[in-house]
């Protein structure tokens, strides 16, 4: 007898935690539409619509806008090293041995493009042998030597050697 009013207390008790959590699920959904549907109301009511408005119009200001400036330190221009109108980076010998430092990231530009060689209508990044522009930990690289890099950053880096070296 105990074990029958013990089912029947469980499911009632089963049923109104149905009946709650239906409750729970669905009161949210009941209040969303009862407010999206007081907002709308409000939204179209005439008098929310402002009349006569120029959108054109300025506020006016007693003070002078400031003047906008540049970036407080702009990164300087390209530095052209070497310039050719009629040549092309095949006619400089490629380094096989700083080419696959380069590749290894052990032979670089300190920044791109800082110093630049124009050969034809190309334009590529340079470095200075023993200049600080040089990521060199090696020390590979003779003084004075202008050496083009091309693809830097890639496995299919290629040094040239196109100053005096």
């Amino acid at each position: 007898m105990q074990g029958l009013k013990f089912l029947k207390k469980m499911r009632i008790a089963a049923s109104g935690l149905a009946i709650g959590t239906l409750a729970v699920w669905l009161l949210p959904v009941w209040l969303t539409g009862a407010v999206a549907a007081s907002l709308e109301m409000k939204a179209t009511d005439p008098s929310h619509i402002p009349q006569g408005l120029n959108r054109n119009h300025r506020i006016p200001r007693d003070e002078p806008r400031p003047e906008v400036r540049g970036p407080v330190n702009p990164l300087p221009t390209s530095n052209v090293l070497f310039q050719e109108p009629d040549d092309s980076l095949r006619d400089y010998p490629i380094d096989q041995t700083l080419s696959n430092q380069c590749r290894a990231r052990r032979f670089l530009q300190v920044r791109d493009h800082m110093f630049i060689v124009k050969l034809g209508k190309q334009t590529y990044g340079a470095a200075v042998g023993g200049h600080w522009g040089l990521f060199d930990p090696q020390g590979l690289s003779r003084e004075g030597s202008i050496y083009v890099i091309r693809n830097q950053d890639t496995g299919r880096c290629q040094v040239h050697l196109i100053g005096p070296g």
